[in-house]
C-alpha cells in the first residue's frame, strides 16, 4: 500500500506542477488489490476514478482478459503503472500485454522495487 501511494502522490504532484489534470483508471478487481489501494487515495484527492469491470459470462466467470483488451484499446491513457505480487498477478500481467500492444507507456513495480517494462 505504501509504495503505491508513493508512486500516486509523485505522478500527483508531477501532472500539478504541469497544469494537468489527473484521472485514474483501473480494472475494479472485485478482490480488492491495487485497483482498491489506489482507488481509495484518488477519492481521498478528489481526483476522478474511471472503473472498467469486467462482465461475466454464463457461468459466472469474470471475462477479465476481454476488460483489460476494453481497458487498454479505449481509454486513451497516457500511462500506465502496474503492481505485480510474485503469485497473486494473472490479471495483471495479461493487462501489461495489452497496454505493451496498445503502445502506452507502462512502468510496472514489483513488491520488491521498480522494474520497467
Amino acid at each position: 500500500m505504501k509504495l503505491i501511494h508513493k508512486v500516486l502522490d509523485a505522478i500527483y504532484r508531477k501532472a500539478l506542477e504541469e497544469g494537468k489534470r489527473m484521472v485514474l483508471i483501473h480494472g475494479n478487481c472485485p478482490y480488492g488489490g491495487a485497483d482498491k489501494v489506489a482507488e481509495d487515495w484518488a477519492i481521498a484527492r478528489g481526483i476522478q476514478v474511471v472503473r472498467y469491470n469486467a462482465k461475466t459470462d454464463a457461468a459466472g466467470k469474470l471475462l477479465g482478459k476481454e476488460r483489460n483488451a476494453k481497458m487498454a484499446r479505449e481509454s486513451k491513457a497516457d500511462c500506465a503503472l502496474a503492481f505485480l505480487h510474485p503469485k497473486l498477478s494473472r490479471g495483471t500481467r495479461n493487462c501489461i500485454s495489452e497496454i505493451v500492444k496498445n503502445k502506452i507507456p507502462l512502468v510496472t513495480f514489483n513488491y520488491g522495487g521498480k522494474t520497467s517494462v
